[in-house]
This record gives C-alpha cells, structure tokens and sequence, in this order.
C-alpha cells in the first residue's frame, strides 16, 4: 500500500469514527468530555473534511448551544 493510500485509508477510518461519535451524542442527547475530545481532535487532525461531516458537526454545536443537548462534566 502506498502512502497516499494509506492515507485515504486512515481518513476513512476517522471519518467513520467521528460519523459514529455524532451518532451516539444525537442518540444518547448528550455530549460527554470522551465525545467532545473525540471532536476536537478530529478536527485538528482532519483539515479538509468534506460538507458532510462539516454540516453534522456545525448541527451539533447549535444544539449544544442551544439547550438541545446536555453535556456532561
């Protein structure tokens, strides 16, 4: 396997992890510290993340800030 697809390879993997992280925090209607790391450091890790994920993360915002969810200590 060469690097870029290795690459793209490991972005799917994250991309499938963040996907599933959204998914239990709009489930469970709460954000933990775990989920929140988990978030974060997708984002700093991933630049380039397509609208997707982009539109479910900006979703997920609004409704912490919005009162929609609660978030865990």
């Amino acid at each position: 396997m060469n690097k870029i697809q290795g690459s793209e390879s490991l972005l799917q993997k994250q991309q499938a992890s963040l996907r599933k992280t959204l998914d239990c925090i709009s489930t469970k209607g709460i954000i933990t510290q775990s989920d929140r790391q988990k978030l974060l450091s997708f984002l700093v890790s991933n630049p380039l993340l397509i609208s997707e994920d982009i539109q479910r993360i900006n979703e997920t915002i609004f409704q912490i800030e919005s009162g929609i969810l609660k978030v865990l200590s």
